[in-house]
């Protein structure tokens, strides 16, 4: 039985080119135990909120299909801290073989002119009791 530690991992991934894809496998610590949900966020959102789509798959399961746009899960400050995050599997999806793959895709759009920006992917989760 686990400890019920919940705690955020934060994962970056760059986008240095207008129209780039970028893929970032990871794989979760052993000690976490459940995903409870999910979080975008960038150096730049107005960048992300325009520009950006992603997809997001879990133990090789897919979260968000490709194509979800960014702003499906950001979160502005008219929404409390511990209600930022997109719950996946109604709060509590089994990590698996834990990986998970973010594909972020930066797509031009006229209202936003390219700079380099960072996206955060932050994965709220459980952690076991021998955290």
């Amino acid at each position: 039985m686990g400890s019920n530690k919940i705690v955020q991992r934060r994962y970056d991934v760059q986008v240095t080119t207008a129209g780039q894809q970028v893929q970032n496998s990871i794989t979760l610590d052993v000690d976490v135990e459940k995903i409870k949900g999910v979080m975008l966020t960038s150096d730049r959102e107005d960048l992300m909120y325009l520009r950006g789509s992603f997809k997001l798959q879990a133990d090789g399961s897919e979260c968000f299909p490709d194509g979800t746009p960014a702003r499906v899960i950001m979160f502005g400050l008219g929404i409390g801290p511990g209600n930022r995050y997109e719950p996946l599997g109604n709060g509590s999806f089994d990590p698996g073989n834990m990986n998970v793959t973010l594909d972020y895709n930066d797509t031009n759009h006229p209202q936003a002119v390219f700079e380099p920006y960072t996206v955060s992917l932050y994965i709220h989760v459980n952690l076991g009791e021998f955290a």
